[in-house]
């Protein structure tokens, strides 16, 4: 924590003893969201919002779908509309000292090379389909997508399925930045994807809250999705604009077995590159964390984190290699 976030500790927590008081939180689920009725949308009949705290962050989800009131406040960081509203609604003061915080500190970034890093935003979408959570709903492909999910070690309490429109029936994972719906990947029944982003280019998927360290970047939803601080590319490499997110980050990429360009860029980016040694029917981080667990899958990417090019270059060779004549 920096000392400009220590300074701010004692007004933060207060602002979180403020909602547990007036929010009317319910029990704490396994996400670590405290259900609410989400007081935006005001839908009565199931608590449809949650709040996460954690160290430096308040986190506020409501998940129906033609709700907007999903917001983040980062300790330190300007406090935007969504969350200035949200607090409003439920009477919570917000402490002066929070309030006060400037927009030139949100800035405020570091000297960028053009060709390794891009200023990038997303559009906050809407879904024209109807959906609901896929814990909650009434269709019968539930227990079809819910062992799926179960199979692949994937948390599916955020994952969706579209009641209406021509995905009907289907589940997809939402994709959010921040407080932000920017795309869903679409999982069909045959275990195909389908990845919707409308106008937004350069999607990076995170998975969790905000980017942690060590952040792990890997191709695929499920890859990400299924393991602590990792975020995807959802492509075999990592663009400019994906990349300004990770700007100022320890980053270790991850490749699959059937080859992507992440040899190529990681020592361009000055990060590093780990190559476990997955056995021979495990193509990827999905793959291993399914066959070993996640423990031991954390153990084995630390083990085989390389920074230096020449020796990444080399075990990177030979890693595809064995792969391919598996």
């Amino acid at each position: 924590m920096s000392l400009k976030s220590r300074s701010l500790s004692a007004p933060f927590n207060a602002l979180i003893d403020q909602i547990r008081m007036r929010a009317n939180l319910g029990r704490s689920e396994a996400t670590g969201f405290y259900a609410v009725n989400c007081p935006i949308c005001k839908k009565a009949d199931r608590k449809t919002g949650g709040f996460k705290f954690e160290d430096e962050a308040i986190i506020y989800n409501c998940f129906k779908g033609s709700c907007d009131a999903s917001t983040v406040y980062e300790l330190g960081k300007p406090i935007s509309r969504k969350f200035r509203r949200l607090m409003e609604s439920i009477g919570v003061d917000i402490p002066i000292e929070l309030k006060m915080i400037k927009t030139s500190l949100q800035k405020q970034m570091e000297s960028l090379d053009d060709n390794l890093y891009k200023k990038h935003s997303y559009q906050d979408i809407q879904l024209d389909e109807h959906f609901d959570l896929l814990v909650e709903t009434s269709h019968p492909n539930r227990f079809f997508y819910e062992e799926y999910f179960k199979s692949r070690h994937i948390p599916y309490d955020d994952i969706i399925i579209f009641t209406t429109g021509q995905f009907r029936g289907l589940a997809a994972i939402p994709m959010m930045f921040y407080d932000k719906l920017i795309g869903v990947q679409v999982v069909t029944l045959e275990g195909k994807y389908i990845k919707l982003f409308y106008n937004n280019t350069d999607v990076l998927y995170i998975p969790e809250s905000r980017i942690q360290d060590p952040v792990i970047v890997v191709e695929g939803a499920l890859d990400a999705k299924c393991f602590p601080n990792t975020v995807a590319t959802l492509g075999s490499h990592i663009t400019p604009k994906q990349a300004y997110f990770l700007r100022g980050k320890h980053v270790i990429m991850l490749p699959d077995k059937k080859g992507n360009k992440f040899i190529e860029q990681f020592y361009k980016y000055g990060w590093s590159i780990s190559l476990p040694e997955w056995s021979n029917d495990c193509k990827d981080l999905n793959d291993a964390v399914c066959r070993y667990g996640a423990i031991s899958v954390a153990e084995m990417i630390r083990d085989s984190e390389v920074k230096d090019r020449l020796r990444g270059s080399i075990m990177y060779r030979d890693w595809i290699r064995g792969y391919k004549h598996e």
